[in-house]
């Protein structure tokens, strides 16, 4: 009886997959090597993988999982299912926790970084301003300096210690934004994109993503993307006769 090899892999790992959100694609079998299941899933704009290639010239079983390795031999389909089955196991309970422990270390704000903003984002200014002894009437443009100037003195720093501080940036960047006429916070709704938990600034000339620009402006020194987004806010005739410090 020829194996069912497919069918194996979604009986065995499929359906813990799916329930963590990971999608299984199959690619076309080779002369000698079958991409028989790619799991996949995105999280933040961050993937995760884990695969299994079937060795069609020696009956291998080939399974990867970051740097973790499991390739054996199978002869019929009861040694080829107990091979799939310690897929899973080593999946169960260690390859999750370890690509999230992956993800989880990675510099990138997540889902519940922006549900923070959402819900407290002037809690989380206050907190900013207090901790720097910040004079709240400063002026707009001295604002938009101050939170750039902030943001380059934890550049070169590791992400894990400043990454809080980074946050409490982007709420003040959101709640000076926000002082601005017609300006308003919400999930992301551009096109045929919904996001309810991406925190969004929007503009009476367009929409701001803070977090995205605090990280960016850490992360690739592009302080001007801080600078730009003020024009979604401002009339055009301001923010072209604005005295910018940069």
């Amino acid at each position: 009886m020829e194996i069912e090899y497919k069918k194996i892999i979604n009986q065995k790992m499929g359906k813990e997959a799916k329930a963590r959100g990971f999608k299984m694609v199959s690619l076309s079998p080779g002369i000698s090597k079958w991409p028989i299941a790619i799991f996949k899933k995105s999280v933040d704009g961050h993937s995760q993988k884990y695969d299994i290639n079937l060795d069609l010239v020696y009956n291998k079983v080939i399974f990867r999982c970051g740097k973790n390795t499991i390739e054996k031999k199978y002869e019929d389909e009861e040694s080829y299912t107990n091979i799939i089955l310690e897929c899973a196991k080593f999946m169960n309970e260690t390859g999750f926790k370890m690509l999230d422990e992956k993800i989880a270390n990675e510099p990138g704000f997540r889902v519940e970084d922006h549900r923070r903003i959402l819900e407290g984002y002037q809690k989380l200014a206050d907190e900013f301003v207090n901790k720097n002894n910040i004079d709240e009437t400063i002026a707009f443009g001295d604002r938009i300096y101050l939170i750039v100037s902030k943001i380059n003195e934890l550049k070169n720093m590791d992400w894990g210690s400043i990454k809080e501080e980074l946050l409490l940036i982007g709420a003040y960047y959101c709640a000076t934004l926000l002082t601005y006429p017609d300006t308003r916070i919400g999930g992301l709704e551009a096109g045929m994109i919904k996001k309810p938990d991406r925190s969004t600034i929007y503009g009476s000339n367009g929409i701001v993503d803070p977090l995205f620009n605090v990280y960016n402006a850490w992360m690739k020194d592009d302080d001007e993307s801080i600078k730009r987004s003020c024009a979604d806010v401002m009339a055009k005739e301001e923010y072209e006769a604005f005295d910018w410090k940069f």
